[in-house]
């Protein structure tokens, strides 16, 4: 009987059959279409291998192939409501933790970091908002003024809005290591209410 191939082990397959440099162009093909995977070379008798690893195993010989523009993406979510009563209220990113870490392996590494949320606000006199600011390694990212990280705007007495909050921000030249993001979010003269949820964090991290 024969078996159908997955389409992923054919394409690890085509790339363990090709020669040494069409093969570190083919891995990084590869690489780019998995999460948080490096591409790890071993020569052996003068010959290179290669293989997609979380993590290269030093202890084998293997080292993380230098194969230009890399992409990865770090993605957490939760749908839980958080009341925001306060300034600077970091929100549960996975419905737990208030602090979501990435690595990048680079020796500069560029950063994309996109938040995404519902919001629900009424206010009794009008004129208040949600202010998000974006947190990288304890510094907030520009922008983090209005009206660019202002959402949520309640301009009316006693008025209540429901819609979704879209932010990106980016760093640049981040060193090798591990690194944390956060959202913290204010309510500024929104009385009674503000809840956020369904938040949704993605980071993308460009390596070269």
């Amino acid at each position: 009987m024969t078996r159908a191939i997955p389409a992923a082990k054919r394409s690890v397959a085509l790339c363990a059959l090709t020669f040494a440099s069409a093969a570190l162009l083919c891995a990084a093909f590869l690489a780019s279409q998995a999460s948080a995977v490096v591409v790890c070379q071993k020569e052996k008798n003068g010959k290179l291998s290669f293989k997609l690893r979380e993590v290269c195993r030093e202890d084998k010989g293997e080292v993380e192939a230098p194969i230009g523009t890399r992409t990865r993406v770090f993605h957490t979510f939760t749908d839980s409501q958080q009341a925001i009563s306060g300034s600077d209220i970091a929100l549960p990113i996975d419905g737990v933790d208030t602090s979501f870490s990435f690595d990048t392996t680079a020796t500069s590494a560029d950063v994309v970091v996109s938040f995404n949320a519902g919001c629900h606000t009424r206010d009794e006199t009008g004129g208040g908002w949600l202010d998000v600011d974006l947190v990288v390694d304890g510094t907030e990212v520009p922008p983090t003024d209005l009206p660019r990280n202002g959402f949520c705007f309640v301009t009316g007495t006693n008025d209540e809005v429901e819609h979704t909050v879209s932010y990106s921000v980016a760093v640049t030249g981040l060193a090798a290591g591990t690194h944390s993001v956060q959202a913290l979010i204010s309510n500024v003269s929104l009385t009674p209410m503000a809840f956020m949820g369904d938040v949704s964090l993605v980071v993308t991290v460009h390596e070269n």
